[in-house]
């Protein structure tokens, strides 16, 4: 699933860096949890931008990564992804928005510049995320 606020809009251009419809729509969360039930909430991976709340929080807490934790236009996702975290049996969920490499708890990984074997979450190859 996709959406992440950008904070960093007001630098972007709208329909080429920065699209309006970047956070999701009440009818795509509705998708999700259907499409969630169908399957009795068990999958194997689970893939989205941004963290539930919980993650992010944590995540703002560690200050040498500068991330911010209380971008309030992103609370609903957010709290949405904490609502999935907690009724849905997943393997590894992985997501990027935060532009780090790390491994944290409840088997949910932040990626930018490392590439992992999606089922054990090895990893196959990790580059400076300035390299070409």
């Amino acid at each position: 699933m996709g959406g992440g606020y950008s904070i960093d809009k007001k630098w972007r251009i709208e329909g080429i860096s920065w699209w309006p419809q970047e956070m999701p729509s009440q009818e795509e969360y509705e998708n999700a949890l259907i499409n969630l039930e169908k399957v009795g909430n068990e999958v194997d991976y689970i893939i989205t931008h941004t963290a539930p709340s919980e993650s992010v929080y944590y995540l703002s807490t560690i200050r040498s990564l500068r991330i911010k934790g209380n971008v309030y236009q992103e609370q609903p996702l957010t709290t949405f992804l904490d609502e999935i975290q907690k009724k849905v049996n997943y393997n590894k969920w992985y997501f990027g928005h935060f532009h780090i490499d790390l491994e944290l708890w409840r088997n949910q990984i932040a990626l930018i510049s490392t590439v992992r074997e999606l089922e054990t979450g090895n990893i196959v190859r990790q580059w400076d995320s300035y390299e070409e």
